[in-house]
């Protein structure tokens, strides 16, 4: 094309082929969910600036020779310039200058800018690739591709700061073959095809104007398609930015309400067309409302049969049954079931005015990280479920049922005694409440004199959300696996990297997920994730048995510990063990490769069970839990030797109850 003269019609074939390859390529920028997605455009820009310029100079061959160039620059020219050959160069210019000025000078400095961050952020994420590696994270495979993965994006987005250099120089040669084939085509026209300056002028500048579209116009696509390129934040392999744009910008139906309003009101300003603004904020208002009725719909979800609803984070959870029968599914961790009267009482406002998916179970969510330092999953909320009675609720963990309970309808639960509401003449049903501690059930007629009387009482939602929270604390160690392990510690990494670098050398992530495992089943909290991780990096230089790290960890938690304990008092209520039990239970320890255990011969376990039952009082509605304290280093062999018959007893050693803490003995476990 550069050397070889092309008849007009090769001609119209080229450019025909340039216009349709820039439109293709800006529909796949539209389509890819990464730059990466496209690594050769760079290449691809070279290319299609070459075959442009290629077409330039055999267009303007064809013009300055026999003043045609065939049929497609002569409809661009005659469109544009419309009988008006300055209006026509006006515009020719004003499309050229919007493309250099505008789309290609930002392109340029996006590419830029992205390319010199991704350099300067590799040597950070081939150290945490390295981490991860190290960690156990990942595996030699995954470390390889993610490696692969930064090394080509540095190539990639480099290689497109070069190649947006093309886009500009291409733009500036666009002009100058513009203004040769004008000046050209004058001086030919006249001096040598003796036509008039009148004649030459329509001639020459029409065609000089439709080649510099046909030039300009994929030029600009290609430019457009650049700057979609490098702008284009990496998502999920299932979304597009026409997707992305769309789901985000109608987010928020209250922004469409207000465009429609300020759209309308400029439609009533002097001088405006109120016809055009009024379709505008009919077409916003109309949509902003379809938007908040959809929100309203999904909220409620209990009118139609077996509705569901996920109430966490996105992502978090499990993933129902796919359609495709071919396809696998995640179970959903939690599972709240509800009968059909719970189905609707849960679409009711509380007193305090609050929503139960939307408000009661977040904070509830919420209230459990305070306590435990665990993010719960969502919980998936079944409505109107075909097995269960109308009152009754189930909760089902990793889709099997764990538990179950009944609300009788118009009641509300106290934990009080039954002495205190026959004093009040209160009609009561007897109850066992989710920790089975003796509760009963009140009509809700008689909340006004429960309130009097100042006796507490939980609503049937308080009671649905209490029972949830009593269930995430006893499973707790359920929903915290190696995953939920490794996002702790990637977050730990952004504020202490020293110290995540130094714990995941010393400790597997499999055996820091144990020991996490370990101190939340005794309801520990691992919320102070930096005196967990000092505490690992101190004892784990010589320590290798998760058992006796976590010991270790507990007594760096002693001020917690403390704390939680004494309710924040200056004393500690607890249960002594006898020291002659407690070298009963010393010698019954077994070492062995695997680990050590306890073999207690049954009657002496009897027996300390027996001295329990006697010497321990029940605890009182409300009360605090009792603590035994023991020795560190049968602490943990008191505790299974006790969950079974004594779950909710706590098993603390003195090293994990700070000096200034006063020890106050309730009672002495022993043999008599």
């Amino acid at each position: 094309m550069i050397i070889v003269p092309l008849p007009p019609t090769i001609v119209d074939l080229m450019i025909t082929i340039n216009l349709s390859v820039s439109v293709f390529l800006l529909m796949v920028a539209l389509y890819i969910p990464s730059a990466l997605q496209l690594s050769v455009f760079p290449s691809l820009l070279l290319i299609t600036t070459m075959f442009r310029l290629g077409i330039n100079i055999s267009s303007s061959r064809q013009i300055l020779l026999k003043a045609y160039a065939g049929h497609v620059i002569q409809a661009f020219g005659d469109f544009v310039v419309g009988g008006n050959y300055v209006v026509g160069f006006i515009i020719f210019l004003i499309i050229t200058i919007i493309q250099f000025i505008v789309v290609t000078k930002g392109a340029e400095r996006v590419a830029e800018v992205a390319a010199r961050f991704r350099l300067d952020a590799m040597p950070g994420k081939q150290m945490a690739i390295d981490a991860d590696l190290r960690a156990g994270m990942i595996d030699a495979v995954q470390a390889r591709d993610k490696r692969a993965q930064i090394q080509k994006e540095s190539e990639l987005y480099g290689a497109m700061d070069g190649a947006m250099k093309f886009i500009k120089g291409d733009v500036i040669a666009g002009i100058v073959i513009s203004l040769i084939n004008i000046v050209g085509g004058l001086t030919i026209g006249v001096a040598m095809h003796g036509m008039d300056l009148a004649q030459a002028a329509h001639v020459y500048t029409l065609l000089s104007i439709g080649d510099g579209l046909v030039s300009q116009i994929p030029s600009l696509l290609i430019s457009l398609t650049a700057g979609i390129v490098t702008t284009r934040v990496s998502s999920d392999k299932n979304s597009n930015l026409g997707k992305e744009i769309s789901s985000q910008l109608v987010k928020e139906p209250r922004a469409l309400l207000l465009a429609a309003a300020a759209t309308l009101g400029v439609g009533f300003f002097k001088g405006f067309p109120l016809w055009s603004f009024s379709i505008l904020a009919l077409i916003f208002g109309v949509l902003g409302i379809l938007l908040i009725t959809k929100k309203t719909i999904n909220a409620k979800k209990g009118g139609a049969a077996g509705a569901s609803t996920t109430v966490g984070a996105a992502g978090e959870g499990g993933t129902t049954a796919s359609d495709n029968p071919d396809d696998y599914s995640l179970t959903l961790p939690v599972i709240l079931e509800l009968g059909k009267d719970l189905s609707k009482l849960i679409q009711q406002k509380t007193k305090s005015g609050q929503s139960f998916i939307d408000d009661m179970i977040p904070k509830m969510r919420q209230a459990l990280y305070q306590d435990l330092g665990i993010r719960y999953p969502g919980i998936h909320v079944r409505t109107d479920s075909p097995s269960l009675e109308g009152n009754d609720y189930m909760i089902l963990l990793n889709e099997v049922p764990y538990v179950r309970g009944k609300i009788p309808p118009r009641h509300v639960l106290t934990n009080e005694v039954e002495d205190n509401l026959s004093r009040y003449n209160l009609p009561f049903i007897t109850y066992k409440n989710a920790a089975g501690l003796p509760s009963a059930w009140v009509s809700e007629d008689a909340k006004m004199i429960l309130e009097k009387a100042a006796i507490k009482y939980w609503t049937p939602l308080e009671v649905i959300i209490l029972h949830l929270s009593y269930f995430f604390h006893k499973s707790s160690q359920e929903f915290l696996g190696i995953q939920e392990v490794r996002s702790m510690i990637e977050f730990m990494e952004r504020s202490f990297p020293d110290l995540v670098k130094e714990v995941t050398r010393l400790i597997p992530l499999q055996k820091l997920t144990e020991i996490f495992k370990r101190l939340v089943q005794e309801q520990i909290s691992i919320k102070d994730l930096r005196t967990i991780l000092e505490s690992l990096s101190e004892w784990a230089q010589t320590e290798k048995d998760t058992v006796l790290l976590t010991e270790y960890v507990r007594s760096s938690l002693k001020l917690y510990i403390s704390f939680k304990f004494s309710q924040g008092q200056s004393a500690i209520s607890v249960y002594l063990l006898d020291p002659e039990i407690e070298e009963m239970i010393r010698g019954a320890i077994k070492q062995t490769s695997a680990g050590s255990y306890l073999a207690l011969d049954p009657d002496s376990v009897n027996l300390i069970l027996k001295s329990m039952r006697n010497t321990i009082t029940p605890t009182p509605p409300g009360g605090q839990s009792p603590v035994l304290l023991t020795a560190i280093d049968v602490r943990r062999y008191v505790r299974k030797l006790i969950e079974t018959e004594f779950p909710d007893i706590a098993v603390i050693s003195y090293q994990e109850v700070l000096p200034e803490i006063r020890i106050q003995p309730l009672g002495r476990i022993q043999i008599f």
